[in-house]
């Protein structure tokens, strides 16, 4: 897709032709119900994929029922670091970066963890 502003003319280019400037491509309703489909089809894979990254990564550290107490924990100094820390990461680079498919694959971890346990994604430990 080919979507071009034409500008002022200012900053020394000169004005420009307006039979010079290519335009806009304008999609028909067909091609662009066929592009929602495959993006909207993009983005649904990807937070499917983030909720079984969390489903799966949770299953490994606290067994196949989640019953375990006694499992291992992330700390750093006396912060204890969730696992969605990813999720969040993820959205993070998405604003810059592959957005269609970080952000719903960081959003499928954060919404998989809060489900389960909480939103948070660092919590104090140790002293109340």
């Amino acid at each position: 897709m080919n979507l071009k502003i034409r500008g002022s003319g200012s900053g020394g280019s000169g004005p420009q032709d307006p039979t010079d400037a290519a335009r806009p491509e304008v999609l028909t309703r067909r091609a662009f119900l066929r592009q929602a489909a495959s993006r909207g089809a993009l983005v649904s894979a990807a937070f499917a994929a983030g909720f079984g990254i969390d489903a799966v990564w949770a299953r490994l550290v606290r067994g196949p029922g989640l019953d375990r107490e006694d499992y291992p924990r992330f700390l750093v100094g006396g912060f204890r670091v969730h696992h969605s820390v990813l999720g969040y990461l993820a959205v993070a680079l998405g604003l810059v970066w592959l957005p269609l498919v970080l952000i719903p694959l960081g959003l499928g971890v954060i919404l998989g963890h809060g489900r389960r346990d909480r939103y948070g994604f660092i919590e104090r430990v140790g002293r109340a």
